[in-house]
């Protein structure tokens, strides 16, 4: 469709387009991709798991893409950000928050039964998984990434997984 109406009103095809939008300002329309698999995207250009980050670049080129959400804990992410860069490409790092984090390890059950009866019990465990989040945080900065974006699941489509409270005072 034409680029999209030439990305309504002339809007910039590119990472500025993205940091416009983020600090506030009229960027026009800013088109990114959040949670899509890697692998459903390198099928929409012919691309092989091995080579992620060149499908990622191939599906942001070929869908004019101003960001693209880059899930922090895979082996290929790092060689990502500076492709996409190069594409000019903005890259929004995201990461497991400290809840999820935990919970995969403990089991979501026992995470969520913990959070009812004794949530105390969580302390150490949610300050071992802080310092994960932190840890892929970090890598992200180094690699030069535009943003990060801190994922927990604290909810679900019927409301909260976790009490309020517990997420106030804990988290």
């Amino acid at each position: 469709m034409g680029r999209i109406l030439e990305r309504a009103r002339g809007a910039a095809v590119s990472m500025e387009a993205f940091h416009t939008a983020l600090s506030g300002e009229d960027a026009g329309l800013v088109s990114g991709l959040t949670w899509v698999s890697p692998e459903a995207l390198g099928a929409l250009v012919g691309a092989s798991a091995e080579d992620m980050e060149v499908s990622l670049v191939a599906v942001a080129r070929a869908i004019n893409l101003d960001f693209l959400f880059i899930p922090a804990d895979q082996p290929w992410s790092i060689g990502a950000v500076g492709l996409l860069h190069e594409a000019d490409v903005a890259v929004v790092w995201t990461v497991s928050g400290v809840f999820g984090r935990m919970a995969s390890k403990v089991g979501w059950p026992e995470a969520l039964r913990m959070t009812a009866g004794n949530p105390a019990a969580l302390t150490g465990a949610l300050a071992e998984a802080l310092h994960g989040t932190l840890a892929e945080m970090r890598e992200g900065f180094s690699a030069g990434v535009d943003a990060v974006l801190v994922a927990d699941d604290l909810a679900g489509a019927t409301g909260p997984l976790v009490a309020p409270d517990f997420a106030l005072d804990a988290l």
